[in-house]
């Protein structure tokens, strides 16, 4: 299982004079298993949920990745059709 700093592409840049020039970024894709354990459900649900149009699936070549941005959007919409709140 990858640690915080792996699952969040942290980097720091140094430069000799001015310490740590880059801030921490979010990946703009992340694999199913980090979007399961984001989402805190299983890896055969977050499959499942893929499969439903509209889920933000990115496929590059044989890889399927899913958007952090997309995933917010659709967790938001599924949070407003069923009439809760995230």
């Amino acid at each position: 299982m990858p640690n915080n700093a792996t699952a969040c592409s942290i980097e720091c840049v140094r430069n000799s004079r001015t310490g740590c020039a880059a801030k921490p970024t979010e990946p703009l894709l992340i694999t199913f298993s980090q979007a399961a354990e984001l989402l805190g459900i299983s890896r055969p649900t977050l499959y499942a949920w893929a499969k439903i149009d509209g889920f933000p699936v990115v496929r590059l070549g044989g890889c399927s990745r899913i958007s952090m941005e997309g995933l917010r959007q659709w967790v938001q919409q599924q949070a407003e059709h069923s009439g809760g709140a995230v």
